[in-house]
């Protein structure tokens, strides 16, 4: 498709304020490292950040008709990058500004959390701001974007819409049939005051009806507005049904400090729909977390909840002919995280559930039948125990007094979503991360966007990505003196490595190992880094002051290639 080179920045500097213009990306396209099923680049001109905590991002996408991605990867709070991806994983360099569109949201901390393609080609975004002074309660807000990455002018004011709904969701937008839109959150304030009790929140769950330019629908509720429920209860899922009804799940107020799942649908009216539990909400059963809604055009609806998924009926009861009365117990609780994603698969009526692992790039996948049945070719009645390959990690600790332990270099600090593109195949997009701490949650980092595709039967798909990227390292050890390392807890090596990623650097005097350390390579090119001595290293230089010195050098990149290299010197 064609798209003019237009790039979508926005500064807001209040919720409600004017929309004024900041300035644009650069017209470069990153540069992009690539492995059969694999992509990495930095969306932000590789930008080191002041904290060891960069990465880790939840990052949302969406699979367009054509097999392209847009995907929201990585920002800095106040603004977000967008990037979309063809089917082989090149950048488009047609959308934005070389490949990349910039969304700046003022003084506002804009976090995207949800993005939906429209049939015309139109993408909305959907997340939170934060109004000035008020950090206690985020409100939801909606950016359109014409296909070319630039803001639409015909949407809310600039391309913005802030509705008048509380942020509480990272699902909280779905298309209307027709055109429009259904979003689900909050009313009234979130903030609770001192020495109040949680069952005196006014916050109630909400599902708003708005028009094709973002206006609240004077015909669905009350103004625009459908209140399911009060006393702090709020929405966190909303889907559409072909006839135009709305699907909603919420969370609703139980006492004390508990909360049970609800779930309504409610006619095109916004009015309960009387065929669908009775037009009353359905109780879900007690689970610590709600993870994802799916709803059939038949009307039926699949929800996943920590470990289990629960089928419903287009009249709202538990689906009999699925599992054990309407519900199939998924992954081993004692491994997995309360995290989980749905899929359709091959169109046979089963169902493809992804849950994350607590260690990071690992999903556990499983595929349940139309009965409920488990798919045991799929890696075994477990599931499949799926591992993102990706590097980074963080490194060892700046030189100090007290040498510790080497973290290892082997990490994996892969985080992110995972959309289906039509074909049936899947994309894992997220963010890789390097970094070093200095102190008690501070430090150094980078986190660069990363993407690998899978076939339908998850293997890795050999049409994404590209060749395998060159990685080379080199290393020396500069002129330095023996008192000077001593002093400072480490002896200076130069580094120059291809990409980032980490190095391992051991010292050896004399076959004894003197120094050692985990290195952060934060973008390629030559450094010159410290490795820490260790307690016998600062021994052995105080009566060895000109030792010869051998060095080896183990790097290992975001892509997990690794790269040898190895160097000698002395001290004086």
């Amino acid at each position: 498709m064609t798209r003019s080179r237009c790039a979508l920045v926005l500064a807001l500097a209040a919720v409600g304020g004017s929309l004024i213009p900041a300035s644009g990306a650069s017209a470069a396209p990153p540069a992009i490292a690539t492995a059969p099923g694999r992509v990495v680049f930095p969306l932000d001109n590789g930008r080191i950040d002041d904290n060891d905590n960069a990465g880790g991002a939840q990052d949302p996408a969406v699979a367009l008709p054509d097999g392209d991605i847009v995907v929201s990867a990585g920002g800095s709070g106040k603004q977000a990058y967008l990037t979309e991806l063809q089917p082989d994983g090149a950048i488009d360099t047609s959308f934005g500004i070389g490949g990349i569109a910039q969304v700046a949201v003022g003084l506002a901390p804009f976090d995207v959390t949800q993005i939906v393609g429209q049939p015309d080609g139109k993408l909305v975004l959907a997340g939170s701001v934060t109004r000035a002074g008020d950090t206690e309660n985020p409100v939801l807000v909606l950016v359109r974007l014409n296909a070319d990455g630039s803001l639409d002018q015909s949407f809310g004011t600039g391309g913005v819409d802030l509705p008048p709904i509380g942020f509480s969701c990272a699902s909280c937008l779905a298309l209307r049939p027709g055109g429009g839109f259904f979003v689900t959150g909050t009313l009234g304030e979130e903030s609770v005051p001192i020495n109040v009790s949680v069952s005196a929140e006014i916050t109630g769950w909400a599902v708003a009806g708005l028009t094709s330019t973002g206006a609240l629908d004077p015909g669905f509720g009350q103004s625009g507005i459908a209140t399911v429920a009060e006393n702090g209860a709020s929405g966190t899922q909303v889907a559409a049904l072909p006839d135009g009804d709305a699907v909603s799940l919420g969370s609703v107020y139980a006492g004390g400090s508990h909360y049970s799942y609800e779930l309504v649908r409610l006619l095109p009216s916004g009015a309960p729909d009387p065929a669908f539990h009775g037009g009353t909400p359905e109780y879900l059963p007690a689970a610590p977390q709600l993870d994802g809604m799916m709803v059939d055009a038949d009307g039926s609806v699949i929800v996943a909840v920590t470990h289990a998924i629960i089928r419903y009926t287009a009249a709202g009861l538990p689906d009999p002919s699925f599992g054990t009365g309407g519900v199939v117990q998924t992954g081993p609780a004692d491994e997995l995280d309360q995290s989980a994603q749905l899929f359709p698969s091959a169109g046979d009526g089963a169902l493809v559930i992804l849950e994350n692992d607590s260690d990071y790039g690992r999903d556990l996948v499983e595929r349940i039948g139309a009965t409920g049945a488990i798919d045991t070719t799929l890696g075994g009645p477990s599931g499949l125990d799926l591992e993102t390959p990706f590097g980074g990690g963080s490194s060892s600790f700046v030189v100090s007094q007290r040498p510790r332990a080497l973290p290892p270099l082997t990490q994996n600090t892969f985080t992110g979503s995972v959309v289906q593109r039509p074909d049936g195949s899947y994309v894992f997009l997220g963010d890789v991360a390097v970094s070093q701490p200095t102190g008690e949650g501070e430090g150094r980092s980078i986190d660069d966007f990363a993407a690998v595709a899978l076939t339908p039967s998850f293997a890795l798909d050999p049409a994404f990505g590209g060749p395998a990227a060159p990685f080379d390292a080199t290393l020396a050890v500069i002129r330095q003196r023996a008192s000077t390392a001593r002093t400072l807890h480490g002896v200076r090596v130069t580094l120059d490595v291809s990409a980032p990623g980490l190095a391992r650097v051991v010292i050896k005097s004399a076959g004894r190992v003197i120094a050692q350390s985990v290195l952060p390579v934060f973008v390629a090119g030559p450094v010159t880094l410290p490795v820490e001595l260790t307690t016998f290293g600062d021994q052995w230089l105080k009566t060895r002051p000109r030792s010869r010195l051998t060095v080896t050098l183990r790097a290992r990149d975001l892509l997990t290639h690794v790269a040898k290299a190895t160097a000698a010197g002395r001290l004086h």
